[in-house]
């Protein structure tokens, strides 16, 4: 059973999960009340939510609900509802985020392995899911109705991994995505037309993010299988400095805005939690101990961060 500690200003879930936690999410179900969401793997295979500030359990999915392994979410508010979309191993699984409450699937959510999720608001005021899949395609859904928001994106030569989405200032909503072949594709969401592809990679791309910085520059940040950080100008694709070298493969990353300063905070295969400046690349934090990291600015920007263990436990505390 879960027990909450404080300590320090930092929450510990302790026992949240049976095993390893992946992976992890925050999410905004109101201005008063912040959620994590966290998954794992066999044999406990649920996703919980959890409250961000008390860490008491708000719902779990129920026994054999999550009929497959979970391998990223995505979360997002659109016409009055809020969603919660997992990434498994059939295609995409949705909640309604505030209750628990299953959704109904489609069959267009369900074309195989989906790697990893992200989403974005379109042109028509519509939330569109965008989930990387095992057959080298990027797909498109309607968050709500779980139907196609357009033709899957082709051009990946193997397993697509992850992806990002957002606003980029001067380009519009992007797609970005990341694959075994060892390249990150940009595609104009709008159109589904490929902007640009990255210089090659020798490894495999395991995850990405996208940082709409204060700084007023759009960092993509992938990280690969050496255990190396690659960044671009999300808006140009041009290289943001030397790549950074981390000496061991990397487990999740996102980045965001800390005190006025992009970071990249990235968790590793040892269970080290690292954070870099994302543009200088210098190395600013090296304390926390997690498999799985996830991170959340709030509107007064304080940022947390929470950390998952792969003996089930969890941390967030204020960085």
């Amino acid at each position: 059973m879960a027990q909450v500690t404080h300590n320090n200003g930092e929450l510990r879930i302790i026992s949240a999960h049976d095993g390893i936690v992946w992976p992890l999410l925050f999410g905004r179900l109101s201005s008063e009340r912040t959620v994590l969401i966290s998954g794992a793997a066999n044999p406990d295979n649920r996703l919980c939510c959890w409250d961000a500030t008390s860490g008491d359990l708000l719902w779990a999915t129920q026994e054999g609900e999550l009929g497959h392994g979970c391998f990223d979410l995505s979360v997002v508010k659109c016409d009055g509802k809020d969603i919660l979309a997992a990434a498994t191993e059939v295609g995409v699984q949705r909640w309604d985020s505030s209750s628990g409450t299953l959704l109904q699937d489609t069959e267009e959510l369900s074309p195989g392995t989906i790697w990893g999720l992200d989403a974005y608001t379109a042109g028509d005021g519509r939330t569109v899911l965008v989930g990387a899949g095992n057959d080298h395609l990027v797909y498109r859904w309607d968050a709500v109705r779980g139907t196609k928001a357009g033709v899957p994106l082709a051009g990946h030569r193997s397993s697509v991994k992850c992806v990002a989405s957002g606003s980029v200032p001067g380009r519009g909503a992007l797609i970005a995505s990341g694959s075994d072949d060892g390249t990150i594709r940009r595609w104009d969401a709008a159109t589904g037309e490929l902007i640009g592809v990255s210089d090659m990679v020798n490894a495999d791309i395991l995850d990405i993010d996208l940082l709409a910085s204060r700084a007023g520059i759009s960092i993509l940040t992938c990280g690969d299988s050496d255990g190396v950080l690659h960044r671009w100008d999300a808006a140009t694709g041009q290289p943001l400095g030397t790549p950074i070298e981390t000496g061991e493969m990397v487990g999740s990353l996102v980045s965001v805005d800390v005190a006025g300063e992009p970071r990249i905070i990235a968790s590793s295969e040892s269970g080290l939690v690292r954070q870099w400046h994302a543009v200088t690349g210098l190395l600013v934090d090296e304390s926390p101990v997690g498999m799985s990291v996830a991170a959340m600015a709030g509107d007064d920007g304080r940022v947390l961060l929470a950390t998952g263990t792969e003996d089930g436990d969890i941390s967030l505390r204020a960085v």
